[in-house]
């Protein structure tokens, strides 16, 4: 399910641009919601480099979040865009094994230790050293979303039924003023 509205347009602001998506992320569906993101960000009069750094954003939180669906549920995969202020914010919500939010959450306690220019530099050394996973990637996901977006993600864990998953919450912000 798609919905696209412009919020406040009710209230008499300024409207500003919504998407949600809300079903299940498979690798060639990514292209189309990069695409739709980027119109969203269009429509705000995002500069045409901005939107280029968002789209890049939004393939890694994707791509992401494909790898680490849980193959032992069929819940779908969230996925919403909006602009508050001068920021567009990508959320994606999954469901995954608790030990792979648990292993994201370590990853993003690192990251939030290190300065602007010390994950840049931490992101350009991990590509030299990447080795791929059995799921494909090299281990750099949340590395490069914090680089991308210029701040560590907030990342929530939430419980689930099956105590050996997790639902979780990926909120990456990227300033388009």
């Amino acid at each position: 399910m798609i919905h696209m509205s412009n919020l406040n347009s009710l209230h008499g602001a300024q409207p500003e641009p919504e998407l949600r998506f809300v079903g299940s992320i498979q690798e060639g569906r990514i292209p189309s919601l990069v695409d739709l993101c980027a119109g969203i960000a269009n429509d705000f009069g995002v500069s045409k480099s901005k939107i280029n750094r968002l789209s890049r954003l939004c393939v890694e939180v994707l791509q992401n979040a494909v790898r680490h669906a849980s193959s032992e549920t069929k819940e779908m995969v969230s996925v919403m865009v909006y602009t508050h202020r001068s920021e567009l914010i990508l959320v994606c919500r999954n469901t995954a094994s608790m030990s792979d939010a648990m292993k994201a959450q370590a990853i993003l306690g690192e990251l939030s230790k290190l300065e602007p220019e010390e994950v840049k530099n931490h992101f350009r050394s991990s590509l030299g050293k990447a080795t791929l996973s059995e799921r494909g990637g090299a281990g750099l996901g949340l590395i490069d979303i914090t680089y991308r977006s210029g701040e560590v993600p907030d990342f929530e864990i939430i419980p689930h039924e099956n105590p050996e998953l997790c639902n979780y919450a990926i909120r990456t912000k990227l300033n388009i003023a």
